[in-house]
């Protein structure tokens, strides 16, 4: 199998820090050396999951590589590294199915229960970030109802 690795971390700081995309790198090396996959590119990038995947540039770059057959899978250190949103998850099956793997969460799309877990774990995700929306919205209603500073 020829892989593709793809870190990312989500804000600038951390890649100036060096906080984790070799990390995340070192890790998706063992994975791959340990299945006895050829490593033939490496991305690394900063964004944000809860933007859409098309605003990530290096990861569409390894989606297409997947997608014209010069690799057959994505290895990323966790789920949350590639995607977080339903809908990207929709649109990745279309163009690529489920040639992707989470090293961290051993998610892997090539069998029955890696897609319902992948599933799944998008829609979790997705539902937790729905719930901290709610919360923040209410607690800043109520802070403007008291006459209460509310932002920045």
């Amino acid at each position: 199998m020829k892989a593709i690795i793809y870190a990312r971390v989500s804000t600038e700081e951390q890649e100036e820090k060096g906080y984790s995309l070799d990390a995340q790198v070192d890790a998706c090396k063992k994975y791959c050396e340990m299945k006895g996959w050829k490593i033939i590119n490496i991305y690394k990038e900063v964004g944000s999951a809860w933007d859409s995947m098309e605003k990530r540039e290096k990861f569409m770059k390894a989606v297409e590589l997947v997608e014209l057959g010069v690799a057959d899978v994505i290895v990323a250190w966790k789920l949350d590294r590639i995607l977080r949103l339903t809908e990207d998850l929709i649109k990745l099956k279309k163009r690529i199915g489920y040639k992707f793997v989470s090293v961290t969460e051993n998610l892997d799309g090539s069998t029955a229960f890696g897609r319902f877990a992948i599933d799944i774990a998008i829609r979790v995700a997705e539902l937790s970030s729905d719930l901290t929306s709610e919360r923040t919205r209410l607690i800043i209603k109520r802070r403007i109802e008291k006459g209460l500073p509310h932002g920045y």
